[in-house]
């Protein structure tokens, strides 16, 4: 197993090709590879319930936010693009 020095912050993967494959994936379903998570949670097949946490680059200590494809009590769904 490869040990990644500490301090070390490059990327081990081309962030590109799964961004090309996801949209291409997004595009074959909903028509668009520009929906919002809310559009998707309306699409009229079964869909796995999503979310995704992401904290911002500049303000780590800062809190995550949540963006969920599924609406529930108290919760809607993200109007943020996939």
């Amino acid at each position: 197993m490869q040990k990644i020095p500490v301090g070390d912050d490059q990327s081990r993967f081309d962030y590109k090709v799964l961004e090309k494959v996801m949209k291409i994936m997004i595009k074959e379903r909903l028509n668009s590879e520009d929906c919002s998570m809310s559009e998707a949670a309306n699409a009229p097949y079964h869909v796995c319930s999503t979310f995704v946490v992401a904290k911002m680059a500049k303000k780590t200590d800062g809190p995550p936010t949540i963006f969920r494809l599924y609406s529930g009590e108290g919760i809607r769904s993200s109007q943020c693009a996939i």
